[in-house]
């Protein structure tokens, strides 16, 4: 009785189709995680499709010792596929940032201009960045930086 019982589950199994688990191509949705530069910190993304993302940092500045806080508008423009399921996508971003020494100095506010690189490994629910941003600070003392960072993220619907 057993060995038949085995037999017909075993044949209904068979002839039955898996559950298929749809991963997006590329991360989507919310996503959080850390970025280590100038600025470290707090990494937060917004990407409602594949051609544009909301991305900023929350953090510490290590190279001047301030609080920093930047968000940047994300502009897919090129993406290169690395192996049938690995991208890199280049992108173009603009948005401010603001610096602020807690030591009592006058807040820095600056307008950034960031090139960056995203590598999209396959159907997996998140990215590792590289970026560099020219800054054009406007507040208190107009003059140029750059900053960059390096980061992951991971997406949640």
């Amino acid at each position: 009785m057993f060995a038949m019982l085995l037999a017909v589950l075993s044949i209904s199994t068979a002839q039955a189709d898996p559950p298929e688990l749809n991963l997006a191509q590329e991360p989507q949705g919310k996503g959080l995680g850390f970025a280590m530069g100038d600025s470290s910190g707090i990494a937060l993304a917004y990407r409602p499709d594949t051609s544009s993302t909301v991305a900023g940092v929350v953090g510490w500045s290590l190279v001047h010792e301030q609080f920093h806080v930047h968000t940047d508008y994300q502009y897919n423009f090129a993406k290169i596929t690395v192996d049938p399921r690995d991208d890199i996508v280049i992108w173009l971003s603009a948005g401010p940032g603001l610096s602020v020494d807690m030591g009592g100095s006058p807040a820095h506010v600056g307008l950034r201009a960031p090139l960056g690189f995203t590598l999209i490994p396959g159907a997996r629910p998140f990215d590792v960045y590289v970026e560099i941003a020219p800054v054009l600070v406007v507040v208190p003392d107009p003059g140029f930086t750059v900053h960059g960072a390096t980061g992951v993220r991971f997406y949640f619907p």
